[in-house]
């Protein structure tokens, strides 16, 4: 069983904007590994979290860009598969989600 989505808190509450990284497998059958990578990106200003939501979807999201390849053989691609942005309104905090489905010649 997947565990459910439960909010990050940061090691110093006065420490924004952060980051946290979550890497699960999705699909370990196959010589080319699957994995469901969860982003979450938390600040207290409600104009940083679209700058840096859209910094990380530019690196991250591959879309229609060549994926990364030696020869033939894939070696990396991410694409931007969801997300959600939830707000903390007594905390005043904002907490973008993001979700990006990764795959990777594991050889």
């Amino acid at each position: 069983m997947k565990p459910k989505i439960t909010p990050y808190t940061a090691y110093d509450k006065n420490a924004y904007p952060y980051v946290v990284v979550k890497l699960e497998p999705f699909d370990t059958d196959t010589l080319i590994g699957q994995h469901r990578c969860e982003v979450r990106v938390v600040t207290n200003d409600d104009l940083q979290i679209e700058k840096l939501t859209d910094l990380i979807i530019n690196r991250l999201h591959f879309g229609n860009r060549p994926t990364i390849r030696q020869g033939n053989n894939l070696i990396y691609t991410s694409i931007h598969s969801g997300g959600t942005l939830l707000i903390h309104e007594d905390e005043g905090i904002y907490e973008q989600i993001l979700i990006f489905n990764i795959k990777f010649n594991r050889k």
